[in-house]
């Protein structure tokens, strides 16, 4: 192997940025971070109206990550915590996005999230050089069903409207998440040029509950929880946390988020064996 491929950051050429629900940008996409909804009051609604709810969410997650992470025969061990992910997110920083997008009423919701991040960097060494580049993305489809929604003083909202409080919504929830990865290193080491390029695509289906209890009009809680394989050997995905409602329109949704990713390609040329964990903040409108 040139030379110059030792001083090519591993987390760069191998590993993904996040990931919820619920999963920012991070070294490996977000398995879908399920985001808070935030509550509009359902008086000021007709009857019909009150009951459905559009919730559009961007937000931010920047995880921790360890594992092991294998392209085209080039293995990664990766460790890092949650400033040195965002160092080198910020260093080769090309594009990216976290949207969390759902509708729900009374009994059932339907939502979808979108993680995706390009880096991109040049090396240089003396005489060798080399381009690294890199795509990453999560993408969730799924719907809930309601098993459980019960608010005092007002009739059941959607799972985004849950009245002025207390009150609270459990879900069942189903749904398809889709990875997709991409790296290509193309340099030389002075004398010979070289090439390293590995992609994988692969659908993992996932089951679980989500939750969210409003103490009052302005205070709520949620958390989610699913598993899931077929792509993947086994894949688990976890948060919890607290949103803060400023009005009907926007609130703000902190928390943390988990996920343990468990994949190998066909025959190991592609091999993702990651968990990725850390904070995240969601800008939460709600129509």
């Amino acid at each position: 192997m040139p030379t110059l491929r030792a001083s090519i950051p591993s987390s760069l050429i191998l590993c993904t940025l996040p990931l919820h629900g619920q999963t920012a940008v991070v070294d490996t996409p977000p398995a879908h971070a399920d985001i808070p909804a935030t509550h509009a009051d359902p008086t000021t609604a007709s009857d019909d109206d009150a009951l459905w709810a559009v919730v559009l969410a961007p937000y931010v997650w920047v995880p921790a990550q360890n594992g092991t992470v294998s392209v085209a025969g080039q293995t990664a061990h990766v460790d890092e915590d949650i400033g040195e992910t965002f160092e080198l997110i910020s260093e080769n920083f090309n594009f990216g996005l976290e949207l969390h997008l759902e509708i729900s009423n009374d009994t059932i919701s339907i939502f979808g999230d979108v993680m995706y991040i390009d880096l991109g960097s040049s090396l240089a060494d003396g005489t060798a050089s080399a381009d690294v580049s890199m795509t990453q993305g999560i993408f969730e489809f799924g719907g809930g069903y309601s098993l459980l929604n019960e608010t005092l003083g007002t009739a059941p909202q959607s799972y985004a409207r849950i009245g002025e409080g207390p009150g609270g919504r459990l879900e069942a929830i189903a749904g398809v998440r889709l990875y997709s990865f991409s790296t290509d290193i193309a340099g030389t080491d002075g004398v010979t040029p070289f090439a390293v390029n590995g992609s994988e695509t692969w659908a993992d289906a996932f089951i679980g509950l989500r939750g969210r209890y409003d103490l009052n009009e302005h205070f709520g809680l949620f958390l989610r929880g699913d598993v899931g394989g077929g792509g993947s050997d086994l894949v688990w995905n976890a948060l919890a946390g607290l949103e803060i409602r400023f009005n009907d329109t926007f609130s703000l949704g902190a928390g943390y988020r988990a996920i343990d990713i468990d994949h190998s390609g066909e025959g190991d040329d592609f091999v993702y064996d990651m968990t990725l964990s850390g904070p995240f903040l969601a800008f939460v409108f709600t129509f």
